[in-house]
């Protein structure tokens, strides 16, 4: 038997963040313990990136897709990079922890930058608005909101309504006993 025929090894090897992405705000997390609850996870998350710099988002999921991962957001790409050296291989919960640049821009950085598209759910596609556009359309759905009746509010007045019906019976009950 030749050392040709003797499949490598597998093992689990940290992302070299170097070369596979360009270096940028947000950090990408994986190999993370899927068994720590989220909120203490974020803290953690928090507690140790935060002292390598400005920490602006953390997003940690427990989907499916997305249990042991988590992306870490920073103030500038400096911050980024020098605790994604300092950190790579951290034990965190048990687990080291694999830390890459991740691949897209979060969603806080582009807002920063006026970048931000937004991502419609039906379709790969996205839409491109500017700010103020964005807060135009916020402002043009609250005042349509104030225009139409509500379906809550609908029924509160129709529940106040049957209630009124309801005490005149009550009373109308009442002059029957006397």
């Amino acid at each position: 038997m030749t050392e040709d025929s003797v499949p490598p090894a597998k093992r689990i090897r940290p992302a070299d963040a170097t070369t596979s992405t360009p270096p940028t705000e947000t950090l990408y997390l994986n190999n993370l313990n899927d068994k720590i609850k989220k909120p203490d996870l974020k803290t953690a998350l928090y507690m140790l990136f935060s002292t390598y710099g400005q920490v602006i988002s953390i997003i940690a999921l427990k989907t499916p897709k997305m249990r042991g991962q988590a992306h870490v957001v920073f103030n500038s790409t400096v911050e980024a990079t020098t605790a994604l050296k300092a950190l790579q291989g951290f034990e965190l919960f048990d687990k080291p922890v694999n830390i890459a640049y991740a691949k897209s821009k979060s969603d806080v950085i582009a807002k920063r930058d006026g970048t931000f598209k937004l991502r419609l759910p039906s379709s790969s596609a996205t839409l491109s608005l500017p700010p103020t556009s964005l807060n135009a359309t916020i402002t043009a759905f609250d005042a349509d909101d104030d225009a139409a009746p509500t379906m809550k509010r609908k029924r509160d007045e129709e529940g106040a309504v049957a209630y009124a019906n309801d005490s005149s019976d009550e009373d109308d009950n009442n002059e029957d006993d006397n």
